[in-house]
Order: structure tokens, then sequence, then C-alpha cells
């Protein structure tokens, strides 16, 4: 398994874990996440990847971007 798969399934068995408080938080927006923090967030992918471009705290693989939603019955195709 690459390290990249590896930094993945990590983080989103973190999102997972704390999907409640970043529902709280971030309900209705896109998140990045790397090592099990919140690097970025925005309303969409395009916001987020201006955010990201911005941000020195990005390492240098890829973060996992998530739609973060309280609402059960979202969902993305």
């Amino acid at each position: 398994m690459t390290t990249a798969i590896r930094r993945y399934i990590t983080d989103r068995d973190w999102i997972d874990e704390h999907y409640g408080a970043l529902a709280d938080r971030y309900d209705g927006r896109y998140i990045a996440v790397s090592d099990g923090r919140v690097v970025a967030d925005a309303l969409s992918i395009a916001a987020l990847k201006i955010e990201l471009n911005r941000t020195a705290l990005v390492p240098p693989e890829p973060p996992t971007i998530v739609y973060i939603t309280k609402d059960s019955t979202a969902f993305l195709l």
C-alpha cells in the first residue's frame, strides 16, 4: 500500500470519528484534512483549491477533501 493511500485511509478514519464536531463547525462546507487536522475549508471546491494554494500548512501530498453536512439525506455522485 502506498503512503498516499495510507494517509487517505487514516484521514478518512479521523473524519469519521470526528464527523459530529466537524458538522457542527463546517456544515455545508468542503474541508481539506491532512494528518488528522483541517487545513482549509470553503463553500466550493474551487474556493477550497484557492485556499489550499495560499496556505503553507499543506504537506506535499494532497489532503483528503470531503463535503461536510448535517443533512443525512445529502450525497454526492
